[in-house]
């Protein structure tokens, strides 16, 4: 009974932290004091937005990054259940980089809640993509991990009950905290805003590819199972539609998360980048040629 209490109190704490992050990524408040990123370094973060999300979208196979991306997954069946009246009792993650969310009450709640509970999973990472890269534009990075990281916290206690759920959070967990201070001066000293942005945009980055091409996939697979075809059921539309549909608002979000990084400022793709992609290579060939010197 405690352990239910608790559990319900830990998810309302998170669904509304998952609101205010979404308010404030939508409709930044007036007077709000930001600290935008000066445009070097912003240039530096698309980049690696850019190689997270290709290497996620290109190597979804490959084990790691799909459990990234199915922690996110669960996460977001999880809280819109809890955002819609339900409390999460148990997520899981397997070896295989599938997952279950499983929440109470256990009947079949109503068809609208129940669609977007299922919508919600295989939009999670893009959706998160695009929160991370408004905040990390205005140079507020470090705050969306510091909460981030305890939100995954209280996931992990409360709901989690996989070994592959508590190692893949508790990795991710601690990845945040670590790159949180550096970007707090507790370790370092000065401001990091290359370390934080860079991260959130690797780590979202490479979540948001995986997530797209597995819509793009499931295009191809049909069956009750899965929540495109849940979705199917509920809004009584051929499946095939179901898949495009999430296909093109997965697209959505991450071209929205670009946008807010500036790569389709003017002259980004004709100046911006192959000058910062030239300085990159430089860089390289000087550090291997010193290696090589020594």
């Amino acid at each position: 009974m405690l352990g239910r209490l608790v559990r319900r109190i830990a998810w309302l704490v998170v669904s509304l932290a998952v609101i205010f992050f979404f308010v404030q990524a939508v409709v930044p408040p007036a007077g709000a004091i930001l600290r935008p990123l000066d445009k070097e370094v912003l240039d530096s973060v698309l980049l690696v937005a850019t190689v997270a999300f290709l290497f996620g979208f290109l190597f979804r196979r490959v084990r790691w990054i799909q459990h990234i991306d199915t922690w996110i997954h669960e996460f977001g069946h999880a809280v819109t259940a809890s955002l819609l009246g339900g409390v999460p009792t148990k997520i899981q993650l397997n070896k295989d980089s599938s997952g279950a969310t499983h929440f109470s009450p256990t009947q079949r709640p109503s068809k609208f809640r129940f669609f977007f509970v299922c919508a919600a999973g295989p939009l999670a990472s893009t959706i998160t993509f695009f929160i991370a890269m408004i905040f990390t534009s205005r140079g507020q990075a470090a705050n969306v991990m510091l909460v981030s990281s305890a939100i995954v916290l209280l996931v992990l206690v409360t709901t989690v009950r996989s070994v592959w759920g508590w190692f893949v959070g508790l990795l991710v967990w601690g990845t945040m905290v670590f790159v949180t201070s550096l970007a707090n001066d507790w370790f370092l000293g000065p401001s990091h805003f290359l370390i934080q942005g860079s991260f959130l945009a690797a780590m979202t980055g490479i979540a948001a590819g995986v997530a797209t091409r597995a819509s793009i996939r499931m295009m191809r697979v049909n069956g009750p199972y899965g929540d495109e075809g849940k979705i199917a059921a509920i809004l009584r539309l051929p499946e095939g539609l179901v898949d495009f549909m999430i296909v093109v608002i997965n697209i959505g979000f991450v071209a929205l998360a670009f946008t807010a990084l500036g790569v389709f400022g003017p002259g980004y793709f004709t100046t911006t980048a192959p000058a910062l992609l030239q300085d990159i290579f430089i860089q390289v060939q000087s550090w291997i040629s010193s290696v090589v010197g020594n």
